[in-house]
């Protein structure tokens, strides 16, 4: 699902009570397109849902996932055998309000 019927969906869930998570650029993109932030171009539909529901927008961000998860595998390559090292940063950068 993409587009308005992604956002309309999005704004029922939200308004629903849930919390939702969303890529900036809006998909998955391949390691090709990373820019040098290690992301790619952000769409405007996240400032959309802050505006149309008031509630605050957290950004987020999960990098080294293609490790596990390489882009255009069908599935995660997990081996219940071996052991996946992980490391896990967090910083609260702000809170957008609308």
């Amino acid at each position: 699902m993409e587009g308005a019927g992604a956002l309309a969906l999005a704004t029922a869930e939200l308004e629903a009570g849930w919390s939702i998570a969303i890529m900036p650029e809006g998909r998955i993109v391949p390691p090709g397109e990373w820019a040098a932030t290690g992301v790619g171009r952000a769409h405007p539909g996240v400032g959309r849902l802050a505006l149309d529901t008031g509630l605050p927008v957290v950004a987020s961000g999960a990098s080294g996932t293609e490790r596990l998860w390489p882009y255009g595998a069908a599935a995660p390559r997990i081996r219940p055998w071996r052991r996946y090292p992980l490391a896990l940063r967090s910083e609260v950068v702000g809170v957008v309000e609308a």
